[in-house]
């Protein structure tokens, strides 16, 4: 029996590893979906199915009708809110009040650094980052 050479060893270790993240992707805690949540002209996609809530919240400028779909899946919650605003001019201030009321409501330990995310053919504000933080469950 022959030994493959080191650069054929190396693509074959390659490939059974990304063989084993697509199984991995597959597993049945991230069942992935695509969910269209028309009223707000959006589609997304979560590991998960999918759960629907909306109520009002106060974050300063009078009541407006929060929604938000979201799912658990391994360990993480998943979840996507909006709401309508009668301005586009007030987007940012809006999700920055969004971030702390979100932030407090949780009891987030001190959350990773932003990263700008702006979904295509949203508003490009500040405000829109991706941000990861860890915090307890309203239980």
């Amino acid at each position: 029996m022959t030994l493959a050479p080191a650069g054929a060893r190396r693509l074959l270790t390659l490939a059974f590893a990304a063989s084993m993240l697509a199984l991995a992707a597959c597993s049945p805690a991230l069942n992935w979906r695509s969910v269209t949540l028309s009223d707000a002209g959006l589609a997304l996609t979560l590991p998960c199915k999918p759960e629907y809530a909306s109520r009002p919240v106060d974050l300063g400028t009078g009541a407006v009708p929060l929604a938000m779909v979201g799912c658990e899946a391994d360990g993480a919650t998943f979840a996507v809110s909006h709401m309508p605003l009668a301005e586009a001019a007030q987007a940012g201030a809006m999700l920055a009040r969004w971030q702390a009321a979100v932030q407090a409501g949780m009891r987030a330990s001190q959350p990773a650094a932003p990263v700008a995310f702006v979904p295509t053919r949203a508003l490009a504000v500040p405000q829109s980052v991706r941000l990861q933080a860890q915090g307890q469950a309203p239980g």
